[in-house]
């Protein structure tokens, strides 16, 4: 058993994945004329300076798509391998990030920003997807049971604390759920 992000590529049936899908976030400096407002669209970040993942990763695409799609212009500055790593960026007011619900999860309990981060839904919801892989070759023993029970309702005790809206659902090994 492993938890990972996912790529969508199968080539041969080596492990079945169980996904949590839920709805990402854009943080925004508490200063932020944006701050004040309920939920955003991806058009209100028009040209604005945003933090996100490197280029190739697969959300980041997913996230420059999205701006393509509403005709927006997404304006990379300030590159980092995780979410985390973007905040204090983002408390200084250099940048917005749109990021996954776990690290509004893990930024509200350890408050790195001391309260300078808001974090706010979007009115069309962009979500990001965490997986629990687990070997097709062997059955898991009943302790990976048990640590992926565990993992799996901690996670989306987490996802419905910061109102993630977590959904829960198996994919076969063509990736179709």
């Amino acid at each position: 058993m492993n938890y990972a992000e996912l790529v969508k590529q199968f080539r041969e049936p080596q492990y079945s994945a169980e996904l949590i899908r839920a709805d990402c976030f854009c943080a925004i400096d508490r200063e932020h004329p944006l701050s004040s407002r309920q939920s955003l669209t991806l058009s209100d970040l028009d040209g604005t300076p945003m933090g996100g993942l490197h280029p190739s990763h697969p959300f980041q695409r997913k996230i420059r798509q999205e701006f393509e799609n509403v005709a927006a212009e997404y304006n990379p500055t300030v590159i980092c391998q995780y979410f985390l790593p973007l905040i204090p960026f983002v408390s200084s007011g250099q940048c917005c990030s749109i990021v996954d619900p776990l690290t509004v999860a893990t930024e509200r309990e350890l408050n790195f920003s001391n309260g300078k981060v808001v974090f706010l839904p979007f009115t069309k919801p962009l979500s990001y997807e965490y997986a629990i892989l687990e070997p097709n070759h062997r059955p898991p023993s009943q302790l990976a049971l048990q640590t992926k029970a565990g993992w799996k309702a901690e996670v989306l005790r987490m996802l419905d604390g910061v109102k993630a809206n977590p959904l829960s659902f198996w994919i076969d090994e063509a990736g179709t759920e």
